[in-house]
């Protein structure tokens, strides 16, 4: 029995492709030149499940939650706004008094 010589062997790092075409696999980069047309899409991509996690949400709820953290914010704003224009004696006491009833 002879062994095969090292020259008659394939090389153990190339394998042969399991696929008939010459084409090699496509790959998803930018710089790389591949024989396949712009609008190529793998057909892996095409059996992905898009936003499958994705919770659909009440419009109105999410208004209505909003709104209260706003209602608060309005509130601290107008609150420094008038405490500003005491300290700059631009309301008087007595237009404070008219506000508050």
């Amino acid at each position: 029995s002879t062994s095969p010589s090292p020259s008659a062997s394939p090389s153990p790092s190339i394998s042969p492709s399991p696929r008939t075409s010459d084409k090699p696999s496509w790959q998803k980069v930018l710089y790389l030149k591949q024989p396949y047309e712009d609008s190529y899409c793998d057909p892996a991509l095409n059996a992905a499940i898009v936003n499958a996690s994705v919770l659909r949400y009440n419009y109105v709820a999410l208004c209505r939650g909003a709104s209260s953290i706003v209602d608060r914010c309005c509130y601290v704003g107008i609150f420094f706004s008038i405490w500003g224009r005491v300290q700059a004696n631009r309301i008087g006491l007595k237009a404070l008094l008219l506000l508050d009833a």
